[in-house]
C-alpha cells in the first residue's frame, strides 16, 4: 500500500486506492470461500455427520438457534468428530512463503529500478542520489 504513492501519478491515486481496495476484498471473500471448500473437501464425515444431525433436528421441529447450540454441545462432547484442519494450515504456509519471495522480488526490482520504496516520505530517489553524490565530492 505504501509504495502506490511513490508510484502512481498524484492525479491517479484516489483511482489506484480505491482499484486495489476492491480488487484486495474480492480477493479476500474468494480466499475464505475457497479455504472453506477445502475444508469441507478434507472432512467429508464430518460434514455428512453435522447434516445428518441437522436434518434429523430440523425434522424435530427445532429453531436454527436450537440446532446450532445442539451440534456445538455435541462437537465439545466429541460425539461429532473435529475437523482436520492440516491442509488448509499447509495452505496458509505455501501462501506465507510465496509472499516472502514476492516481497524479495520487489526489494530486488526496486533496487534495480529506482522505485525509492524504502525512502522516507516524500524523498525522491534522485534527491537521494545528489546528496550521496555531494557527500562523495566532499
Amino acid at each position: 500500500w505504501p509504495s502506490v504513492a511513490k508510484i502512481v501519478v498524484e492525479s491517479r491515486l484516489g483511482t489506484a486506492y480505491a482499484t486495489m481496495f476492491t480488487i484486495q476484498n474480492y480477493g479476500l471473500a474468494a480466499f475464505f470461500w475457497g479455504i472453506g471448500k477445502v475444508l469441507d473437501m478434507v472432512n467429508p464425515d464430518v460434514i455428512a455427520k453435522i447434516q445428518s444431525i441437522k436434518d434429523s433436528l430440523v425434522a424435530q421441529g427445532m429453531s436454527n438457534e436450537t440446532i446450532s447450540k445442539t451440534i456445538a454441545t455435541m462437537q465439545k462432547t466429541g460425539e461429532i468428530p473435529p475437523y482436520n484442519y492440516t491442509i488448509p494450515i499447509l495452505m496458509l504456509v505455501v501462501l506465507g512463503v510465496i509472499s516472502v519471495y514476492l516481497a524479495l522480488l520487489l526489494k530486488k526490482a526496486d533496487k534495480k529500478q529506482g522505485y525509492g520504496l524504502e525512502l522516507p516520505s516524500g524523498e525522491k530517489p534522485e534527491q537521494v542520489m545528489e546528496a550521496e553524490t555531494q557527500a562523495n565530492i566532499e
